[in-house]
C-alpha cells in the first residue's frame, strides 16, 4: 500500500542527482552547515574523494590505512567546515588536511610494524613496476605542499581534481593565461625540488606522470557509503564507532586535535606580540586608553585605566623591574604539562613576578570545550602574587585559559599595570 513517501535510499540518491553535482563547493559548504543537508557533503566526498583517496594512497602505499585516512580526512572536515577561510578553495584545503593525516596515519603504522619486528618494504606493494614512479610516489605530495599557494592551488585542482584550465580560471577569478603560467612554473618548480631529493625527472616525464589517472584514486562505493554515514553522525555529535575502524576515528582526533594546538600557538604569539606592542606604545608614545567593561565569565571588576597615569613620565627614567608590566612565572598544573591528575588537581594557581591588586583578574577562555567552570571563590594567596582559582577537572580532557587577553586587562600589578596576557595550556590524564 502506497503511503506517499520514497525510501529513504531513494530519496537520499534522488536529492544527489537534482542540484548537488553543479552547485559550487562553497554552495554545498553553506547548504551542509545552515541547512544540515548531507546530500551537500555526499556530493563533495563525491566531488573531491578521488583526489583525497590518491593522496592518502601515495603517502601510505597501504589500502587499508589509505582507506582510513581517507574517512579521518572527511570526518576533520565535518567539524572544521565552519572554520575555513576560502569555501572556494576547499580542494586546497582537503589537499593539506589529506597529507597530514596520511603522514600521521604512516607513524603510527611504522610504530606498530616496529613493535610487531616485522620488516616490511612498503614500495614492494605498489602495483606500479616504473622504478621512477616508485621512486616519486613517497614524497610527490611532500613537495606539492611545499610549493607557494598561488602555485599549489591551480595544481592540486588541474593534477588531482583533473580541472580545465578554463574551470581552474573561472574558480579563481583570473585569466586562463594565468593559469597556464604558474602551472608551467608549478611544476617546474616541483621538479626542481624533487631533484633536490634524488629524483631526477625531464620535463616531459614528469608531465607524463601527473596525470589524473596516475594521482587521483577511484572511490568505491562501499567506502562512499560508509563514509558519509560516519560525517552524518559525526556532525550531530554521535560517536561514529561501528561505521568507520578505531584507527579512521583515532586519525580523526589526532588531526584535529593538532589543529587546535596549531591554532593556539598563532594566537600565542600574536597576542604576545600585541601586548608587547601595545605596552611599548603606551609606555612611550603617549596618552593613556580608556578601558572597555569587561563580559567575560570570569573578570573581576575594576574602574582602573587600561595603562597607569605616569605613562607618560619622563623619556631619560631608568627601566628597571617596577617600572615593567608583571609577568606569569608559575602556574599550577605547569603550562604544556599532559600528565596531570584531575582528582589531585582543585585548584589552578598562577603566580605573577610582582604584587598584585586585590580582586583583579581576567580569566578567559580558549573555547567552552577547554574551559572549567570556577568551583569556589578566587583568591590571592597571602604573597599577594598568586591568584588561586578553584576547579573540579575532568579526566581526558585539555584545558586553555588565557591569563589576560588582548581585550580584558584586570591582572593588574599594585600600580595599576596590566600583566603581559599568558595562555596557560594543559592535559590530564584518562
Amino acid at each position: 500500500m502506497a503511503t506517499g513517501s520514497a525510501h529513504p535510499v531513494l530519496r537520499f540518491i534522488r536529492r544527489i542527482r537534482i542540484g548537488a553535482d553543479d552547485a559550487s563547493d562553497a554552495g554545498l559548504l553553506a547548504r551542509f552547515l545552515n541547512e544540515k543537508d548531507d546530500t551537500a557533503f555526499a556530493a563533495l566526498v563525491r566531488r573531491h574523494g578521488p583526489m583525497v583517496l590518491g593522496v592518502c594512497s601515495r603517502v601510505l602505499g597501504d589500502a587499508v590505512e589509505a582507506e582510513d585516512a581517507f574517512q579521518a580526512t572527511f570526518l576533520v572536515l565535518v567539524r572544521r567546515a565552519a572554520s575555513i577561510g576560502k569555501p572556494e578553495l576547499l580542494a586546497n584545503w582537503l589537499y593539506g588536511v589529506a597529507q597530514r593525516t596520511a603522514l600521521k596515519a604512516r607513524a603510527g603504522l611504522l610504530r606498530r610494524r616496529r613493535r610487531e619486528r616485522t620488516v616490511i618494504d612498503m614500495l614492494t606493494r605498489e602495483p606500479e613496476a616504473d622504478v621512477v614512479w616508485r621512486d616519486l610516489r613517497p614524497i610527490l605530495d611532500e613537495e606539492v605542499g611545499r610549493l607557494p599557494q598561488r602555485y599549489r592551488v591551480p595544481f592540486v585542482l588541474c593534477h588531482l581534481e583533473g580541472q580545465t584550465h578554463e574551470e581552474i580560471a573561472r574558480r579563481l577569478g583570473c585569466p586562463r593565461e594565468t593559469v597556464t603560467t604558474r602551472l608551467s612554473r608549478a611544476r617546474e618548480r616541483l621538479r626542481g625540488q624533487l631533484t633536490r631529493r634524488g629524483v631526477a625527472l625531464s620535463t616531459g616525464l614528469l608531465a607524463a606522470l601527473l596525470t589524473e589517472r596516475a594521482l587521483a584514486a577511484e572511490v568505491s562505493s562501499a567506502l562512499f557509503d560508509t563514509t558519509i554515514k560516519a560525517a552524518t553522525l559525526f556532525a550531530a555529535g554521535q560517536t561514529a564507532a561501528g561505521v568507520v575502524s578505531l584507527q579512521a576515528a583515532s586519525l580523526a582526533r589526532g588531526v584535529l586535535r593538532a589543529m587546535f594546538l596549531s591554532k593556539l600557538k598563532v594566537a600565542v604569539a600574536l597576542l604576545l606580540g600585541l601586548g608587547i606592542v601595545a605596552w611599548s606604545a603606551t609606555r612611550f608614545a603617549g596618552p593613556s586608553l580608556a578601558a572597555g567593561s569587561p563580559t567575560e565569565i570570569i573578570a573581576a571588576e575594576t574602574e582602573a585605566p587600561l595603562h597607569p597615569e605616569n605613562a607618560n613620565e619622563a623619556d631619560d627614567e631608568v627601566v628597571s623591574v617596577k617600572a615593567l608590566p608583571p609577568v606569569v612565572v608559575k602556574t599550577v598544573p605547569a603550562s604544556g604539562d599532559t600528565k596531570v591528575d584531575a582528582k589531585a588537581i582543585t585548584e589552578i594557581r598562577v603566580t605573577f613576578s610582582k604584587d598584585m591588586k586585590d580582586k583583579s583578574w581576567s580569566w578567559s577562555s580558549v573555547s567552552k570545550e577547554t574551559y572549567a567552570e570556577p568551583s569556589g571563590e578566587i583568591t590571592y594567596d597571602k604573597d599577594k602574587r598568586t591568584c588561586i582559582f578553584p576547579v573540579k577537572l575532568e579526566p581526558g580532557r585539555t584545558y586553555a585559559f588565557w591569563i589576560n587577553s588582548e581585550k580584558y586587562q584586570n591582572f593588574r600589578d599594585a600600580e595599576e599595570r596590566a600583566a603581559v596576557p599568558y595562555l596557560l595550556v594543559f592535559e590530564t590524564v584518562k
